[in-house]
């Protein structure tokens, strides 16, 4: 088809925005298809008006979204194109699946769509029991079998994965003393979505805020929460406030005595008196 000829009527801005807005490569790029949105917006770009070509330009240097996570280690997904190839055909797929407790399980999966959601790859699978996500980089082994299935003709991806996050994704409520200090660490956690609650909270005599967020479970609220040293203190949960508590306990004690053992081996220098002649 490399005669096919594109004719494009004039864009309004809404939808300049829509095709020209500049996204990171990571998602495309895993499943091999940047240079293949790249080539096809060339396209695109090529039928365009001068003066809407000039804004598209314009709209891809002025905006860019990024939808990968800070500070997390990238899954490898070395079986991203078999997956995705099952999904295309309507394939079945024998998997072996190590799940988040380690333990290994080996479905047959009815493989009916693809999520990335913040840098991580998901396939939304029907076993015999149900219609469930599984995390691409812990499949272990994957063979796609000859056998077909029918979708349901019921089954909506997005539809499926906005009630899945509701309805599954852990949350763990806290209640936070912060001080002023504790602001900025607090919004890169949460995003600026947290400020306008914020700004609601009207600080203390002293300076500090009581604020509310959700962590996914108490073990990654208390490993924030530590970072934040003295400028937070958790009001709610009892049990998390009691494990901040003795977590930090336990580091000043192994601080302590990691001190005391270094200045055993190395005493502190004592400065010399100067030797009368």
């Amino acid at each position: 088809m490399s005669d096919y000829h594109l004719h494009v009527v004039g864009l309004n801005e809404d939808e300049l925005h829509t095709l020209f807005f500049s996204e990171g490569q990571r998602p495309l790029g895993d499943l091999d298809l940047h240079t293949t949105r790249e080539v096809a917006l060339a396209k695109v770009l090529s039928t365009l008006s001068e003066r809407d070509k000039r804004r598209a330009l314009e709209i891809q240097e002025r905006f860019h979204v990024d939808p990968t996570g800070w500070n997390f280690p990238v899954d490898q997904v070395p079986h991203l194109p078999t997956v995705q190839q099952a999904v295309w055909q309507n394939r079945r797929l024998s998997l072996v699946y190590r799940q988040e407790s380690g333990n290994i399980m080996t479905p047959l999966v009815h493989p009916l769509g693809l999520v990335v959601k913040a840098g991580i790859w998901y396939l939304i699978g029907a076993t015999h029991e149900t219609i469930r996500p599984f995390r691409i980089a812990r499949i272990q082994q994957i063979e796609v079998l000859q056998e077909t299935f029918n979708r349901p003709e019921e089954f909506h991806l997005a539809e499926y994965w906005t009630a899945w996050c509701a309805r599954f994704l852990p949350s763990y409520p806290v209640k936070l003393l912060i001080s002023e200090d504790a602001i900025p660490r607090l919004l890169q956690l949460f995003g600026e979505a947290l400020r306008d609650h914020l700004l609601r909270s009207e600080p203390d005599v002293s300076g500090w805020r009581t604020v509310s967020v959700v962590f996914e479970t108490m073990e990654t609220a208390r490993a924030a929460l530590l970072g934040f040293g003295p400028t937070a203190e958790v009001v709610e949960p009892r049990e998390l406030r009691v494990s901040v508590m003795e977590w930090a306990e336990g580091l000043l004690t192994r601080y302590t005595s990691k001190t005391r053992d270094q200045n055993d081996l190395f005493p502190p220098m004592r400065p010399s008196r100067a030797r009368k002649e």
